[in-house]
């Protein structure tokens, strides 16, 4: 979760995409206009912090600041996280 957090600050779109699960709900295809879109999100975005509130063994619940277009956005988010190959992929999540 906070490497996906920290490539989401850095604008490292291909390690958002990587480490997202193909047979989850938020992966997006194809991969160069989804690269595009988070791109331009991320640079539209200041990341303030992330702040873990629970984990087990597949899920975090998270709390991440934002500012986007100059307001807060701050959100908590629910994700499920799957290792089909050995890897920790971001399946989905929920917003709470």
């Amino acid at each position: 979760m906070r490497s996906r957090y920290a490539a989401y600050a850095l604008g490292l779109v291909d390690y958002v995409i990587d480490t997202t699960d193909p047979a989850g709900g938020k992966y997006k295809s194809p991969r160069s206009v989804w690269a595009q879109e988070l791109k331009a999100w991320c640079e539209s975005t200041q990341f303030l912090g992330l702040e873990i509130m629970s984990a087990s063994e597949n899920m975090v619940t998270f709390r991440v600041n934002l500012v986007q277009k100059g307001k807060p956005s701050p959100y908590i988010e629910r994700s499920i996280f799957t290792r089909p190959s050995g890897r920790w992929l971001y399946f989905d999540g929920l917003m709470v």
